[in-house]
């Protein structure tokens, strides 16, 4: 009897052990790989941000004799009307917009194309104050602008990306100019200015169909051609035909910082 319990006391531990050998030598659980989402596809999104400009805004400049010469100095009756009264400024404004585009992934490479339409609250503003005494102030406002752009970048990491840009600009543009002097005929400015954009970007997933980006831009929307001429008073003085004045910052451009938020199809 005490043999039989022994043998089965040595079945058990036997047993025991090659169990135990068993679980320990069981493989371990392989690793679920995720292929990362591509950037291939079409996406559709909304932005806003700012639009600014912060370099010199220029002054309000005459050609005194209608030659077309804006740059000569002033002289006589002008010169003692104006002196040295000569101002600009710029206001920045609030950019909103909706854009869609579709991108192409080669490797770490992404190419492809944007068109977007946003509101834009941008102003110029040049003035000039004479002694008669009377006060001129030109304005150039951007209210609207839509861009077809292509764009490139490298993906940092599988989930952002860094771009450049770049590509035709359009955007809606009001000229006027305001006076205490009635005498002033204004020429030109067109309602519709055409010119380009460019810039850099980052753009981030979040999710495999959504994604966040910051983007810089700097657009030019080309030469103005607004004119105001005045025949009384000094400009009479100087020229019976009178004097043409224009922003002496003919060129309309800004800048823009946006964020925006896209979904990827």
């Amino acid at each position: 009897m005490r043999l039989t319990v022994l043998l089965l006391a040595s079945v058990a531990l036997t047993a025991s052990a090659t169990a135990a050998d068993f679980y320990a030598a069981a493989p371990a659980a392989m690793p679920v790989y995720e292929e990362p989402s591509s950037w291939t596809g079409f996406y559709a999104g909304v932005f806003g941000g700012v639009a600014f400009n912060s370099s010199n805004a220029g002054t309000i400049e005459i050609d005194q004799d209608l030659d077309g010469d804006f740059d000569e100095p002033i002289v006589g009756a002008l010169a003692t009307a104006f002196g040295s009264n000569f101002i600009g400024s710029r206001d920045a404004g609030l950019t909103l917009g909706l854009e869609a585009g579709y991108d192409y992934q080669i490797d770490n490479f992404v190419v492809g194309g944007i068109i977007d339409i946003a509101y834009v609250d941008y102003q110029d503003r040049q003035s000039a104050f004479s002694s008669t005494p009377a006060s001129y102030t030109q304005n150039s406002d951007v209210e609207w602008l839509g861009t077809i752009r292509a764009r490139a970048g490298y993906l940092v990491t599988d989930d952002v990306l860094a771009y450049v840009h770049g590509g035709l600009a359009v955007g809606g543009t009001d000229f006027s100019f305001s006076s205490t002097n009635p005498n002033g005929v204004s020429r030109g400015g067109d309602g519709t200015s055409v010119g380009f954009q460019v810039g850099a970007g980052v753009e981030a997933k979040v999710t495999s169909n959504v994604s966040v980006g910051l983007e810089y831009a700097y657009t030019n929307l080309g030469d103005t051609d607004f004119t105001t001429r005045f025949n009384n008073g000094p400009f009479a003085a100087v020229n019976p035909a009178g004097s043409d004045l224009r922003g002496s910052d003919d060129v309309l451009d800004f800048h823009t910082v946006k964020a925006s938020l896209k979904y990827r199809f």
